[in-house]
């Protein structure tokens, strides 16, 4: 609820506030529970004897990073209402806990990997899914010839996933250790650096279970480069078809996009674009950590932030990409091209928002906007914590006349896994999903409007002493990469689902270029379907858990069961 402790001053910035911090929060928080659970799981099956013979080790590595989440959960941490030095000591806290994790669970990996397929590794490298090729450091080892593993785990249901690597501009071979078979990719080069590319391929995966890919440079490699080609402004309209069952087109002179499913049964127009808020910095309230409050020339409505000056695309088998280049945005929707993916998962946008320029004394506050032609009548609905929504009406509060003259930062509210606006005349239905938490609203009808980003030159006075004004190495604002997930629809919690529990990619040096054997996941231990997220928590005592299960099927009556099989366990 956005709350207002005086006249201009509703509490609706930190929901923004320190948006690096914030996904550094949520990553780590998705890290600790795949690891706990698989971790849990091998215990459970005794399937490891590291785990075994190590449950003291065990249980103080998880024990660190949740204390340092419990630290990170501080209302003065995640929120982004500390200073710079202590929100620097929080990132510490956290990384370092991360660190100690990550070698007892390369430990664990190595092992599993000696039993699965009789091969020896050094050290794994856990690396960041915003990093470059360059911090990916894959590329450089396949530089010198050798092979790169791939040790690749799925916390989640048996299924087909798209998998991600940073590598540079090279073909390469792929193979996957079902079968020791040859399998296909694509180098996606579609960003702002042409030597900074993505590796992607589509794995089967069984449910809660590695899988294993081997990676080598070469010329007549099975992973092609891909690059992006530009849309001219000749072009009016571009069609593609993504599916069997989904196209998009691109309309120029709007710059937006038409996507239809079902041969053009269901039909969604929409956009994505920037703008931004000038923050208040006259005589009173200010806008800075805590409050968001624009100034009298934005209080109406934000201005356009990031003109695109140029769209590209790169298609692929696996994936479409179209890029809006903006001068102070850089954005790639990623459309999988996997049967009814769309329908189900929706799309990523994955945005690159440059340094907030205050060269000009002017505190700025960024939004992106996706807007539809939805008719939603002043009505939107926000999660609570990730799970039951909550109803939001613009310029209404259910207990009392609610009267403001901060139309924007008044109708704020925190988002942290999804915003959704319904079509009152259809069932049609726009959810957005963020990647961390974010101030979110629909002042408009049909249209989705997320803060993504804030910079201010001024304190609010409400104790954190200093503006909300964060800077890269260099000194000039903060760059953050930024991902949401668009879903049409009524299936977003499986997109929810999916984005709480990213596969974890770990690579490491190879000394042969195929596998020598062939490999079959084993069966989890504890089997649960598509809408179910699993939580398994190992405890010191040798055979005691803390296992939660969540039930993500929104679609069925809320009195409906979920049946779980835990009869392997006894």
């Amino acid at each position: 609820m956005p709350y207002s402790d005086r006249e201009h001053g509703f509490w609706t910035g930190y929901f923004t506030s320190r948006v690096s911090l914030k996904g550094f929060v949520r990553d780590l928080g998705r890290y600790i529970n795949t690891i706990r659970t698989h971790l849990g799981l091998l215990k459970l099956s005794n399937s490891s004897q590291v785990v075994n013979d190590n449950l003291d080790k065990l249980e103080y590595s998880i024990w660190q990073v949740e204390m340092a989440m419990g630290i990170l959960q501080h209302h003065d941490a995640v929120s982004g209402t500390a200073k710079q030095k202590v929100t620097q000591n929080y990132f510490m806290t956290g990384a370092t806990a991360k660190l100690k994790l990550d070698g007892f669970y390369s430990k664990v990996l190595k092992e599993q990997l000696a039993n699965s397929l009789n091969e020896t590794v050094q050290e794994f490298v856990f690396p960041h899914w915003n990093g470059t090729y360059e911090e990916w450091g894959i590329s450089k080892v396949l530089a010198t010839n050798k092979t790169i593993l791939l040790s690749i785990y799925n916390p989640g249901p048996k299924g087909i996933y798209t998998v991600r690597v940073r590598v540079t501009n090279q073909e390469l071979a792929l193979r996957t250790a079902a079968n020791n078979s040859q399998l296909a990719g694509e180098i996606l080069c579609v960003n702002k650096d042409a030597k900074d590319c993505e590796l992607v391929f589509n794995l089967a995966f069984e449910e809660t279970s590695y899988s294993y890919v081997k990676l080598t440079a070469s010329k007549s490699g099975s992973a092609k480069v891909i690059n992006t080609k530009t849309i001219l402004a000749t072009e009016t309209t571009k069609s593609w078809n993504v599916s069997n069952t989904a196209n998009l087109q691109f309309l120029h002179s709007k710059l937006s996009f038409v996507l239809s499913f079902s041969n053009g049964s269901v039909v969604y127009p929409f956009s994505v674009s920037y703008h931004y808020y000038e923050s208040y910095q006259g005589t009173g309230q200010k806008s800075g950590a805590y409050i968001f409050r624009p100034s009298v020339l934005t209080i109406a409505g934000p201005r356009k932030y990031s003109t695109i000056k140029n769209v590209s695309y790169a298609e692929g088998s696996i994936y479409l990409v179209v890029v809006l280049e903006g001068d102070l945005t850089y954005t790639k929707l990623f459309f999988n091209k996997m049967p009814s993916y769309l329908e189900t998962y929706g799309f990523e946008t994955s945005t690159f928002v440059d340094s907030i320029n205050i060269d000009d004394k002017q505190g700025k506050e960024i939004v992106m906007q996706v807007a539809s032609d939805l008719t939603n009548n002043r009505t939107f609905f926000t999660d609570s914590n990730g799970l039951e929504e909550q109803k939001r009406i613009i310029n209404f509060r259910p207990t009392w006349p609610f009267v403001t003259d901060e139309f924007a930062s008044s109708n704020y509210y925190p988002v942290n896994s999804h915003v959704t606006i319904k079509d009152i005349t259809s069932a049609r239905r726009l959810t957005v999903m963020v990647d961390r938490s974010e101030g979110g609203t629909s002042l408009q009808e049909g249209c989705i409007e997320l803060m993504v980003h804030r910079r201010t030159v001024y304190d609010d006075e409400r104790g954190v002493f200093e503006p909300m004004n964060e800077t890269d190495a260099d000194g000039k604002g903060m760059r953050q990469y930024i991902r949401h997930f668009i879903v049409f629809g009524d299936q977003y919690r499986r997109t929810q689902k999916r984005n709480d529990q990213p596969l974890l990619v770990v690579w490491s040096n190879s000394s042969t270029a195929s596998f020598g054997q062939g490999w079959q996941p084993s069966a989890a231990a504890i089997h649960v379907n598509e809408d179910v997220k699993l939580f398994l928590r190992p405890l010191k005592s040798e055979n005691e858990y803390l296992l939660r299960l969540h039930n993500f099927n929104t679609q069925k009556p809320v009195h409906s069961r979920v049946n779980v099989d835990l009869s392997s366990l006894t």
